[in-house]
């Protein structure tokens, strides 16, 4: 998804039959319909330490993922997840494990998703008894500024 005005200078321009150039997209229709339907989802980077908006979705979704492999991706999704090298070789060979252990990867990933909301729900707990020992105000939402302004 995105621009497809970038598409050109990103070298997609001789892309396969197969491929569907989507544009942007409606985030809670048109999109999470698509990942949800999808076999996978590849959402690579080559920056450690950075948190997938795109693979947090798949996962959302019950989507298998295929990322690349960095410590901070595999602690944070600990399992449905294919860890490839940002190579054509390692990305064919992520795509041929998913495709050959679609199921089990599908199945994985509700445990996962439970995974980390407990454990979301639970810092959020502790933030939120941290701010009330220390007197802290939560910090502005969108919704406060936006009033505030």
């Amino acid at each position: 998804t995105g621009d497809e005005r970038k598409r050109v200078t990103a070298g997609h321009v001789d892309a396969p039959g197969n491929v569907t150039f989507t544009g942007f997209l409606d985030s809670n229709g048109e999109y999470l319909g698509l990942l949800r339907g999808a076999d996978a989802a590849l959402v690579l980077t080559t920056r450690d330490h950075t948190l997938q908006l795109a693979g947090c979705e798949a996962l959302a979704v019950g989507t298998p993922l295929i990322t690349s492999d960095f410590e901070y991706l595999q602690r944070l999704f600990t399992g449905g997840t294919v860890f490839v090298s940002n190579t054509a070789e390692g990305i064919r060979t992520g795509v041929v494990q998913v495709r050959e252990h679609a199921t089990a990867l599908r199945a994985e990933m509700p445990a996962v998703k439970e995974e980390k909301r407990q454990l979301w729900s639970e810092q959020m707990r502790r933030l939120e008894a941290h701010m009330a020992r220390t007197g802290s105000s939560p910090p502005a939402t969108r919704e406060t500024t936006r009033r505030e302004t």
